[in-house]
């Protein structure tokens, strides 16, 4: 891996973090303090994510301004529902059916989600075209 990529990597996973703890504290606080459903709260925490992430990934990370940034911010948005809706499915499952704990399926579905969340920001959305 060359220095560039190591420093992309690094940055990425920072802003994950950044990202991550968005995610999980929001549906603590909807799931948990708020009462709302599993589903609710895992699509709410989803979006206060997203948004997070497409700010920090596009500034800090890929670097991507100006022209172009509005086709990436759509295919941004795109792929994370994806993801999103993987996240619905994995919480559904755990949570739902399986009656396991909101907060450790919701870490376990989110290392799955931040893995195929960069590499399709890596491959398909901040390119460099």
């Amino acid at each position: 891996m060359n220095k560039k990529t190591t420093r992309e990597l690094i940055r990425y996973m920072l802003c994950g973090c950044v990202t991550t703890f968005v995610n999980i504290v929001s549906y603590k606080l909807f799931y948990y303090s708020l009462g709302l459903s599993n589903i609710v709260s895992t699509i709410l925490s989803w979006a206060l994510s997203v948004l997070a992430a497409y700010l920090t990934n596009k500034k800090w990370v890929f670097c991507c301004e100006g022209e172009g940034a509005f086709r990436k911010g759509v295919k941004f948005f795109a792929l994370r529902s994806a993801t999103g809706i993987l996240d619905v499915i994995i919480m559904f499952v755990g949570v739902d059916l399986l009656a396991f704990s909101g907060f450790w399926i919701k870490i376990l579905s989110n290392v799955i989600v931040i893995i195929l969340n960069y590499v399709f920001s890596k491959l398909y959305i901040f390119d460099k075209d």
